[in-house]
């Protein structure tokens, strides 16, 4: 499982919250931090974890998109290669820890 977070505080939640949860389906799970890295990095990483049989998660806040599905089409645009299935977007910020899914 590839879990693909913004940045480090979204990185510590899934590793202390998430992953534990998951361990018992997935025997490797990797939390990716994509917001240091170029769009075009993150599309050859999701990539080849396809190839590779990795699930996905990636993980982005709301921010000021007036819904889900705007900040949806907006990844989509800037990240090719991540399916829109594999998408949760976050309401304000991961710390709320309220996940909405359109």
């Amino acid at each position: 499982m590839a879990i693909f977070v913004e940045g480090d505080r979204d990185r510590r939640f899934f590793a202390n919250v998430v992953q534990p949860l998951l361990a018992h389906r997935y025997s490797d799970v990797r939390i990716i931090e994509y917001r240091q890295r170029r769009p075009v990095e993150t599309n050859k990483l999701m990539r080849a974890m396809t190839i590779q049989g990795y699930d996905h998660l990636f993980v982005a806040d709301r921010d000021s998109a007036p819904c889900v599905g705007k900040r949806k089409e907006k990844i989509g645009r800037k990240y090719s290669n991540v399916p829109m299935t594999a998408v949760v977007v976050v309401y304000a910020e991961i710390e709320s820890w309220f996940m909405l899914q359109a």
